[in-house]
């Protein structure tokens, strides 16, 4: 059988982000996808337009029943909108420790637009981040969820792994495609503050969805075994080619 990831984030009209970017990159690594809904989005690729949110209670309701349908293998949470729905998924996964679980922190769209509620930042890092086996943020996003200040030098990235840490986090995976320079690098850090840097060459073309392929990717192969270092390597370059490809 093939391995299996649950996805648990929102919909994406534009078929950009979200669940359909998940579940296309699971797809291409051969495993299947079990999708949890938690708010249906209308977007383009410049706007998000409206946000319907699906209540805690119906998305508690799919992801229990997709962890009981069989096999999971690990678990990728993206979107999720508001406290509630934190709490929900946190209640549920507590019961599921042994499945390594990747979080996306979605905040902020690409095109501005807060996805997060405020008061459900706080729910993200004393109930769900803990029990992450990774967590993926951007550069805004990881300075928004530590309070340290946003950068990109080795030092504020140390800073802010190590606020992740103390909220109880195996490993964070500081994204870097948001910097400037030439060069893109993402900085994965353990439990111990070790750190390992994934770089490459900074590419002209933009793409939407690229923070939900990285963290699906890095889900889809630690579903079939492949170490996390290596995983986040693999994951990065399969960015860098889909960007590639929209040039």
């Amino acid at each position: 059988m093939n391995a299996r990831v649950v996805i648990i984030g929102g919909t994406d009209s534009s078929g950009g982000a979200g669940l359909s970017r998940d579940a296309a990159t699971l797809a291409s690594l051969g495993v299947q996808g079990l999708p949890v809904v938690t708010a249906v989005t209308a977007q383009t690729n410049n706007a998000v337009c409206q946000i319907e949110h699906v209540c805690a209670e119906l998305v508690k309701a799919q992801l229990e029943c997709a962890l009981q349908s069989g096999q999971c293998d690990a678990i990728k949470i993206g979107m999720l909108g508001r406290h509630e729905t934190v709490s929900a998924v946190a209640e549920v996964l507590r019961q599921h420790a042994k499945v390594p679980i990747v979080l996306d922190p979605i905040i902020v769209s690409s095109s501005g637009t807060r996805l997060l509620e405020v008061q459900a930042e706080e729910d993200l890092k004393h109930h769900l981040i803990p029990l992450c086996e990774v967590v993926t943020p951007n550069l805004l996003e990881s300075a928004m969820l530590t309070g340290v200040p946003i950068g990109d030098c080795h030092t504020t990235l140390e800073k802010q792994a190590f606020h992740f840490r103390a909220m109880g986090a195996a490993n964070v995976l500081i994204k870097g495609g948001h910097s400037s320079g030439r060069e893109a690098t993402d900085c994965l850090f353990d439990a111990w503050g070790d750190h390992i840097e994934f770089t490459q060459t900074r590419l002209d073309g933009t793409m939407r969805g690229t923070g939900c392929m990285l963290a699906s990717a890095i889900a889809g192969q630690l579903a079939q075994g492949v170490n996390l270092k290596v995983a986040a390597g693999i994951a990065q370059q399969m960015v860098g080619r889909a960007i590639m490809q929209m040039q």
